[in-house]
């Protein structure tokens, strides 16, 4: 912020990857799909049948980015349990609410 200088110009956006100023959408897939620094030794699958959002919230997921009580803890967020408040058995991580926990197994059971 100590470089930053407000601006009454038309705010705009810009992309500097290829030097252009211009967003490239295949650009930027092709970094998300080949960035090891993302997730090592693993290419974004994408599929078009599912809303985009539903992509992002999966990936997000796995990345573990996805606001569990154990992810707010880890940021320094006052939390009052970590378990899980559906099963009370284990911790809410990504991975249990979405996949390991008893009501999740049972949503996608209904699926």
């Amino acid at each position: 912020m100590g470089q930053f200088q407000p601006s009454t110009a038309r705010d705009k956006w810009s992309c500097e990857l290829l030097g252009d100023g211009i967003y490239h959408v295949d650009i930027v897939r092709h970094l998300i799909d080949w960035n090891t620094n993302l997730v090592p030794q693993v290419k974004m699958e994408w599929m078009k049948e599912i809303l985009i959002k539903v992509l992002y919230f999966i990936w997000k997921a796995n990345l573990g980015r996805i606001p569990t009580t154990t992810e707010l803890a880890k940021r320094g967020i006052t939390v009052e349990s970590t378990q899980c408040g559906y099963c009370m058995t284990m911790d809410e991580s990504p991975y249990h609410i979405l996949l390991n926990c008893n009501f999740a197994k049972t949503v996608w059971e209904w699926i």
